[in-house]
Parts: structure tokens; sequence; C-alpha cells
């Protein structure tokens, strides 16, 4: 069973860690270094990038079988929807 459960403060810190890593992994991994560009050492999208994001939206965890299987960010208030 897949559910959609809104980020909570207990998850924040997990549901940033695995932003960073899930980016890094895909602009240095996946699709090929392109670039040396980082918002912060060590990661291609800076904590307080993804603060922000969380910030000023609505994030939410997708779970199958009891277990985080990804994250997202709707950001509704910054395109006025």
């Amino acid at each position: 069973m897949i559910e959609l459960k809104p980020l909570t403060f207990s998850n924040r810190e997990q549901f940033i860690r695995n932003n960073q890593e899930a980016n890094n992994y895909g602009a240095l991994e996946k699709f090929g270094r392109r670039d040396d560009h980082f918002e912060e050492y060590g990661t291609i999208i800076s904590r307080e990038t993804i603060e922000n994001s969380i910030d000023g939206s609505e994030a939410y965890r997708i779970m199958q079988g009891g277990k985080e299987y990804l994250n997202f960010i709707h950001i509704r208030a910054a395109i006025g929807i």
C-alpha cells in the first residue's frame, strides 16, 4: 500500500539529508558530472535551499509498505496556486 504522509518536524532532518543525497546522485553519478557547482561544500543543493523550500510550501513523504519510498516538496505558494 502506498501512503502520502505530510512532513513532520521529527522527519525534517532525514528529509533534508535524503534530498541532498538524491540530488547528488542525480547530478554527479546518474547523469554524469557536468560542472563543479556546489551550493554548499560536498552537496549540489544546500541545506538552506531545502529548508527555504520546505518552509514556503508543503512537503510530503511517499511511504510504501511502511518504509519511505520518496520525498517531494509541493511549492504551491511560490506559483500562487
